[in-house]
């Protein structure tokens, strides 16, 4: 029964179903005779539902730099699908709170259970001797509102055998293997990319959980060209849950190394912000955005430096890299890896990263992503600290 108080409306419906019941009429028909009077918002309801609409337009004409409405034929879609929703009442939207005639024809809005968008998400894990990878697939699995694929690259397993095993079986996840020597997760997720049939991909570690309806703001970030972030978290590994937020804003510093701005509050903290850099434990872009740009470069050393390649493929080729706040993982930092790693290699791999950033022929140039992120510690006088 709806929460109204002391409305003359609810009484009167009260009376009329209570003689329908007398008269033997059934409940379902009690229901379709006599509906309850639904709440209609009030003044200060419609105010933030306008207020949050016109947040929106302003941060995807700042965004996107065009229009930031939707074609009709769009809206008119999803209108229809709102129409024959159970959360639709009274033209707003009761998991949102929106106004919907007015979100549909926003281009960059999404439905918050996904009943607009049912693109697939390819979520692609190389995945090396990982204790909590199926933790990690359920976890993706459960809180995405859109449709998902799970695509594995067993690579050199050679301990946690049932974990393998447990995989998979599991519905969803689809699994190559790699018996001869560690490939790497810049060859295994180029492996993965080449055979996912989803419209966007999601690159994560094995070694994750992930925020409720992840999928959705993701893919409303990823335009064109443009490789999103979510916001990350520490997760504990016993738990399974995030314990506190981690560093979500990093730059590049000199050495071409990522680094955590600490202690610095940037703009638009809540939503959607450009970064300089990020650290390649989980991202998302759309496929086409992956081809364009060339996947992982296999040149370089299995492990080491892959969000500062990404970070540096997509801006000096002409895209943008975006924190979404409005999603998150949680990683699990582990005290030291269940594989070897040759240590020279990793360190001469930083060296071959700088030496090819530092002449790549792009439609961006170093000094121009300097510039764009100013100050920045160690690159300018006044740095931040």
């Amino acid at each position: 029964m709806s929460q109204l108080k002391h409305k003359p409306e609810v009484y009167e419906t009260a009376k009329k179903r209570a003689r329908a019941r007398i008269k033997g009429m059934t409940e379902d028909d009690i229901a379709a005779r006599y509906p309850w009077p639904q709440d209609k918002p009030s003044l200060k309801t419609k105010a933030k539902s306008l207020a949050a609409a016109g947040k929106q337009v302003l941060r995807d004409i700042t965004r996107h730099k065009r229009s930031p409405l939707a074609p009709r034929k769009e809206a008119r879609r999803r209108q229809a699908i709102c129409d024959g929703c159970e959360f639709y009442k009274n033209r707003r939207c009761t998991q949102c709170g929106c106004v919907m005639p007015a979100k549909v024809r926003l281009a960059h809005s999404f439905c918050p259970i996904g009943k607009w968008d049912t693109d697939m998400v390819s979520v692609i894990i190389p995945a090396r001797n990982e204790l909590y990878l199926a933790r990690t697939i359920e976890s993706l699995q459960t809180t995405a509102k859109g449709p998902i694929e799970v695509l594995v690259f067993f690579d050199s397993w050679e301990i946690y055998i049932e974990v393998r095993d447990q995989v998979a079986e599991m519905p969803g996840v689809s699994c190559w293997y790699n018996q001869g020597e560690a490939v790497g997760i810049r060859a295994g997720s180029n492996f993965l990319a080449e055979r996912a049939l989803g419209k966007y991909l999601f690159r994560v570690d094995g070694h994750c959980s992930f925020s409720e309806g992840w999928d959705l703001p993701l893919k409303n970030s990823a335009e064109p060209m443009a490789v999103v972030v979510p916001s990350m978290r520490v997760l504990n590994a016993e738990t399974w849950e995030a314990e506190r937020e981690s560093h979500d804003y990093y730059y590049m510093d000199r050495d071409y190394r990522y680094q955590a701005f600490k202690g610095v509050k940037y703009p638009g903290r809540g939503g959607v912000i450009e970064i300089m850099a990020f650290i390649g434990a989980a991202w998302f872009c759309r496929k086409a955005t992956w081809e364009a740009l060339g996947g992982y470069d296999e040149k370089f050393y299995h492990w080491g430096e892959s969000g500062i390649e990404w970070s540096l493929k997509t801006w000096l080729n002409g895209g943008r890299l975006l924190l979404d706040k409005r999603a998150w993982f949680a990683h699990l930092f582990r005290p030291k890896f269940p594989y070897q790693l040759n240590g020279n290699k990793v360190k001469s791999n930083r060296a071959d990263i700088r030496e090819h950033f530092k002449n790549y022929q792009g439609r961006r140039s170093i000094d121009w992503l300097v510039k764009k992120f100013k100050p920045l510690p160690g690159w300018h006088d006044k740095a931040l600290n």
